[in-house]
């Protein structure tokens, strides 16, 4: 009886380190896909916010371009952000005229970027304004 005690005692250490072993890398896979869904909610959040960097960078390109008062101007410029929301993004603008059928078009494009390192961002908004 003794000899059968410990052949039922050693098939239940085999099967306890079985189950630790795979729930140990149950474990580490579930590790694994939380670490890769937040480094995709990371990056999504990014691209929103490069977006609207680039939203932000034309209307106010717009706005230099047709300012309430007065002339405005064409202008490339660089806008870096540092308001809530969009601290840490900024907006490459640049801004082309051309004469199409004796009207001038203006064209501008904004590229917002967003973050630094292995997590960033960029978003392009293209915009075609017409003066009166």
């Amino acid at each position: 009886m003794n000899l059968y005690s410990n052949k039922i005692s050693g098939f239940s250490l085999l099967a306890a380190l079985f189950i630790i072993v795979v729930l140990g890398l149950l474990a580490a896979a579930l590790f694994r896909m939380t670490q890769t869904a937040n480094l995709a909610v990371a990056q999504e959040v990014l691209t929103i916010r490069a977006f609207f960097a680039a939203e932000s960078g034309a209307q106010a390109s717009a706005m230099s371009l047709f300012p309430i008062g007065g002339t405005g101007s064409c202008n490339n410029q660089t806008i870096n952000f540092s308001i809530n929301g969009l601290t840490g993004c900024r907006a490459i603008i640049t801004c082309t005229n051309f004469i199409a059928d004796g009207e001038t078009f203006y064209r501008i494009t904004s590229e917002g970027q967003c973050g630094s390192g292995e997590l960033q961002a960029s978003r392009t908004v293209e915009g075609l304004l017409k003066d009166l």
